[in-house]
């Protein structure tokens, strides 16, 4: 046993050495990786918090035109159509209440965000939200917001109530409340001092098809409304209806709509638009007549 105690820590020493050699000699490929660095100006979080939110509701690139890269390379026209989604009024000001005194903002922003969604399974269809914090701006300044994004379509979502004459009284949850059960379903508004008024009326009354296609009925909420200026029906079996003086829709440099998805003071149907499958069959039938929409668009 004796003799073979020197030559024990020889042969230690000598595997320690050839492994030290081998690990200098073939790193890991771990080690030769880049290490990750944030982009100029974000930091790390920053970076993760992007690629988490994928910036959907992010307003694209504010240009009619991709710039390719490269010197003396000309811009080309976009070829995704773009839709701006505005959710109708705001946090501070959020519209009308339901017969269960929710808030319209927030039938608005849901049924904008499911909208949003369902377009983006369209390659060809970009799509923002216009105002995406829900802060309490002018409605120059939404349509001003939209504009800036160059949209080849302007959509903004609403929830309706009625007139004041039509309203009932009853308690929800021991709180009192106004309802209107008389009055159910769908409205679409255009105005003809939009820049692109014809084009607006060709969408809207495409909208109005599908939306009727997938089950929807239109709202005769309306029709009693011809004493207003600049509001009347167009098509009220489609739901149509012209009203001139909507800001968002003659401030719009492209063509534009405003949609009434349904009357949330109906308490049948308030339940139902609070429903995510019911959003879901409504987002379907607003993407369908956008898919067919574009694929006639001629961008000026």
């Amino acid at each position: 046993m004796v003799l073979f105690k020197p030559i024990f820590p020889s042969l230690l020493i000598a595997f320690m050495l050839a492994l030290l050699i081998a690990c200098l000699c073939f790193p890991p490929k771990s080690c030769l990786a880049a290490p990750m660095s944030p982009e100029p100006g974000r930091t790390m979080r920053e970076v993760r918090r992007a690629d988490a939110s994928g910036d959907q509701m992010a307003a694209p690139d504010n240009s009619r035109y991709h710039r390719p890269s490269g010197k003396g390379a000309r811009p080309v026209p976009r070829l995704k159509f773009r839709v701006a989604i505005d959710i109708g009024h705001s946090r501070t000001t959020p519209g009308a209440l339901s017969a269960r005194n929710r808030p319209e903002y927030e039938f608005n922003r849901k049924m904008a965000l499911t909208l949003l969604r369902e377009l983006s399974r369209t390659a060809r269809i970009e799509a923002f939200i216009v105002n995406p914090e829900g802060e309490d701006i002018t409605l120059h300044q939404r349509s001003g917001l939209a504009n800036s994004a160059h949209p080849d379509l302007f959509i903004s979502i609403h929830h309706d109530s009625v007139k004041p004459d039509y309203l009932g009284e009853w308690t929800h949850r021991g709180v009192a409340a106004q309802l209107c059960d008389k009055f159910w379903g769908f409205s679409i508004f255009i105005s003809q001092r939009n820049a692109g008024k014809k084009a607006s009326r060709s969408f809207a009354q495409r909208l109005g098809a599908e939306m009727l296609k997938a089950g929807f009925i239109p709202s005769t909420a309306h029709l009693d409304m011809a004493e207003v200026e600049g509001h009347q029906p167009v098509d009220a079996h489609s739901g149509l209806y012209r009203y001139d003086g909507l800001i968002v829709l003659k401030d719009s440099h492209s063509p534009a709509v405003l949609i009434e998805c349904g009357t949330i003071k109906n308490r049948a149907e308030e339940k139902f638009l609070r429903n995510p499958a019911y959003r879901r069959r409504m987002a379907r039938a607003i993407r369908s007549a956008v898919e067919h929409f574009a694929v006639g668009y001629s961008r000026n």
